[in-house]
C-alpha cells in the first residue's frame, strides 16, 4: 500500500511540475523496467550456519528479479540535468545453505551528465553516452529460509540510504522519444537486504541494469537533452548570448572613427615622405644634368662631403646613405674623378683603438660606395687623419669621414 501511494505521489508531482521552456525543451518523464541483481558482497561475520553472504541467479531458489519505475527529469543544460524517480521490484538470492525471497523501493534523486553532449558540436545527436550520480532514500523487507527444508531463520523490514553510480547509452528516436540503457551500482547503507544483519557488517550492494522510454515534453520543436552545448540550437540560441552579441553603437562609431583617424595619419605621412623623395629626386637629377655639362672640363670640380658616426660606431645612417649617393652620383658622371676619404676620431679612448677606427670608418664609406653604386676600388683612396675639434662640447663633430671628390 505504502509503495503504492508513492508511485501516486511522484506521478503526481511529475505532471505538476512540467512547465513550457522559452527555446528548448527540457522536461522529461519515462519508465524503465529491468534486472535487480544482488551482488556477492563478503560479510565481517559470517551467519551461524557459516554460509557465504547471499547473490542473485545463483541456483535453483533465485530467479530472474524485474524491476521497473519511473521517473522525471529536468534538464538544466545539454551537459547535465537533475532525476527523480521511484522503482520498486523484488529480489531473491542464495548461498550454500540458505536462500531469501524480498522486496524493495527506492525514492531516487541524482544528476546526469551527458558526456556526448560535451563533445559534439552538431546540432542534434542521435546517440549519447551519460552518467548518473545520486543517492535513494530505500525501503526493503525479506524473510530467509534454509534450503534443506524451507524453514525460515529470519526476516527483516528496514530502511535505508543508498548511494548510487552508474552510466548508460541513449538513442534518440526523435525528438520527442528517446530509449535508454542504464547499469546502476547501488551502495546501501545497512546490511539486512538478505534477511539477515550480520555482526560487524553494516552495508550491502546490488546492480540494477534496465531498459526505459523517455518521452519529452513541451511546445517547442527540439529537446535540450540531444542538443549539444556549443551547437546553434543552443549556444547561438540562448537569449544572454543573443544579448551579449548585440553591436554597441557608441563602440562601433568610435571604433570607426579612430581607424579613418589613423588611415588619415599615415597617409599624410606617406605625402610627407613622397615630397620628400621627389625633392632629393629632383636635386639627384640636377646634379647629374650639371655633371653632365662639366663632364669635359672636370680641372674646376672639387667636392667635398662629410658624413659623421656615433660614439664608437662605423655604421652609416640613412643621413650618411644619402650623402653617399650624391658622391657616387659624382663619381658615375665622370670616369676621371676619383674620391679620397679621410677617416677620424674623438679623443675618448686608447689611441691604439681610435687609430683602428679612423680606419674602419674609412674603410666603411669605401665598401658602401663599391658594394651599393659599383664604384671602382682603384679610384677610392683612404686615409686617416689624427686632427681633431678641441672640447668636450664638440667631441661629435671629430666622428667622421670627409669626403673630397676631384681629377
Amino acid at each position: 500500500m505504502k509503495k503504492t501511494i508513492g508511485l501516486l505521489s511522484l506521478s503526481a508531482l511529475m505532471l505538476s511540475g512540467l512547465q513550457a521552456q522559452e527555446k528548448l525543451n527540457t522536461w522529461t518523464i519515462g519508465v524503465h523496467v529491468g534486472h535487480l541483481y544482488d551482488l556477492p558482497f563478503e560479510a565481517a561475520d559470517q551467519d551461524a550456519l557459516g554460509a557465504d553472504d547471499m547473490s542473485g541467479l545463483n541456483g535453483d531458489f533465485t530467479e530472474f528479479d524485474l524491476g521497473y519505475g519511473i521517473y522525471v527529469e529536468k534538464q538544466i543544460t545539454p551537459i547535465w540535468g537533475i532525476q527523480a524517480g521511484f522503482m520498486m521490484g523484488d529480489m531473491t538470492g542464495a548461498n550454500s545453505n540458505e536462500y531469501y525471497e524480498g522486496s524493495i523501493a527506492n525514492f531516487d534523486l541524482g544528476v546526469t551528465y551527458n558526456f556526448t553532449n560535451l563533445l559534439l558540436d552538431k546540432d542534434e545527436t542521435e546517440w549519447s553516452f551519460f552518467g548518473t550520480v545520486g543517492g535513494s532514500w530505500s525501503e526493503h523487507e525479506a524473510t530467509r529460509h534454509l534450503k534443506l527444508d524451507g524453514a525460515q531463520t529470519g526476516s527483516i523490514d528496514e530502511k535505508a540510504f543508498v548511494m548510487n553510480a552508474g552510466a548508460g547509452v541513449r538513442y534518440n528516436v526523435s525528438r520527442r522519444v528517446r530509449l535508454e540503457l542504464t547499469s546502476k551500482f547501488n551502495y546501501m547503507f545497512e546490511d539486512g537486504l538478505d534477511g539477515w544483519e550480520y555482526d560487524g557488517a553494516r552495508s550491502d550492494i546490488y546492480l540494477y541494469t534496465s531498459f526505459g522510454v523517455g518521452i519529452t515534453l513541451g511546445k517547442n520543436d527540439k529537446a535540450m537533452h540531444n542538443t549539444p552545448k556549443f551547437s546553434k540550437n543552443y549556444f547561438w540560441a540562448a537569449e544572454s548570448t543573443k544579448e551579449n552579441m548585440k553591436p554597441d553603437s557608441a563602440y562601433i562609431a568610435q571604433s570607426v572613427e579612430e581607424a579613418i583617424a589613423n588611415v588619415k595619419k599615415i597617409n599624410a605621412d606617406q605625402d610627407d615622405k613622397i615630397k620628400d623623395l621627389e625633392a632629393r629626386l629632383k636635386a639627384h637629377n640636377s646634379l647629374i644634368e650639371d655633371l653632365k655639362k662639366r663632364k669635359n672640363d672636370v680641372a674646376d670640380i672639387n667636392i667635398a662631403k662629410t658624413v659623421y658616426f656615433r660614439t664608437a660606431s662605423t655604421v652609416l645612417s640613412p643621413e650618411d646613405q644619402i650623402v653617399l649617393a650624391e658622391v657616387a652620383a659624382y663619381l658615375k658622371a665622370n670616369k676621371k674623378l676619383n674620391v679620397t676619404l679621410t677617416g677620424y676620431a674623438d679623443k675618448f679612448g686608447s689611441e691604439t683603438f681610435n687609430s683602428e677606427l679612423r680606419a674602419n670608418r674609412a674603410n666603411a664609406v669605401r665598401d658602401y660606395l663599391v658594394n651599393s653604386f659599383g664604384v671602382k676600388e682603384d679610384r677610392i683612396s683612404t686615409d686617416t687623419n689624427m686632427d681633431m675639434v678641441q672640447g668636450n662640447d664638440n667631441q661629435h663633430l671629430n666622428r667622421k669621414v670627409e669626403i673630397v671628390v676631384a681629377q
